[in-house]
């Protein structure tokens, strides 16, 4: 059933983009964010943002060139209930700061069992020792025809406890499994201009904190779930703040994960 007709670009098309005025790594940003606030703060997902589905073009009214998304065909969404998104959160932030132990906990919630490592690297699609990796570097997805080939390999190796853990993880998670590879694509396809990995980190905490907040019996634990937050920033900022350096320097500092301190 159509609704009304949107204007709007392909969102992987750069050329058209462009020609918009449109910074791709702006569009990049925005589609990531937009939908790691579906996943981890709604919890009510659209779960087929392949490229014909996400169109971009410039909001109107603003003074210079800024994107606007425009998500189509609305018949595939995916509401999640409260204890599996914040499970799920709780995995992302552990994912993303390197926290094996969190990762373990929470994949075996999910029903992963001993096979955690690999739903761990089914969700991030890297691999079980760059998941673990403090150094920042490691959340980097190449895109490259070495990656994608290396990446085919594990799958294939790995075909059978795939299709164990495919029948195990809660239904919820299938179709987050979609929409995690759609988004991939897309960001691949916009030359992974931005970290998904941060973006998903912040949206996960902003979720985790506005839960606590919430259960908080007055200010303290109010001012706690905000120290959480801060802490989480303070970490982000400081990865920026070194990579900056690694740059700088030719790749001669390391940036460390971590939720309390990054190190060179």
């Amino acid at each position: 059933l159509c609704m009304s007709y949107e204007e709007g670009a392909n969102v992987t098309d750069l050329a058209a983009i462009r020609k918009m005025g449109l910074d791709p790594r702006q569009v990049a940003h925005l589609v990531s964010e937009a939908f790691s606030r579906q996943v981890f703060e709604d919890g009510f997902v659209h779960c087929d943002p392949h490229p014909a589905n996400v169109l971009v073009r410039p909001m109107s009214g603003s003074r210079s060139p800024q994107p606007q998304v425009v998500i189509l065909d609305h018949g595939l969404y995916k509401q999640l209930d409260d204890e599996f998104r914040l499970d799920y959160c709780r995995l992302w932030k552990g994912l993303v700061f390197g926290e094996v132990e969190v990762i373990r906990e929470q994949c075996q919630r999910f029903g992963a069992g001993d096979m955690y490592p690999l739903l761990a690297a089914m969700i991030t699609a890297r691999p079980w020792n760059n998941i673990v990796d403090t150094d920042v570097a490691s959340l980097v997805i190449p895109n490259s025809k070495e990656e994608k080939a290396k990446l085919k390999q594990y799958a294939a190796q790995y075909a059978v406890d795939i299709g164990r853990l495919l029948n195990t993880v809660p239904r919820q998670m299938l179709l987050l499994f979609k929409t995690n590879d759609c988004l991939r694509h897309l960001d691949r396809q916009l030359g992974s201009p931005v970290n998904t990995f941060v973006i998903m980190a912040r949206a996960s905490t902003r979720a985790l904190v506005r839960h606590k907040r919430r259960r908080a019996n007055g200010w303290a634990g109010a001012i706690r779930g905000f120290a959480q937050q801060g802490l989480v920033e303070a970490s982000l900022l400081s990865w920026w703040i070194m990579a900056m350096w690694d740059k700088a320097v030719g790749g001669a500092a390391r940036v460390w994960r971590g939720t309390g301190s990054a190190k060179a």
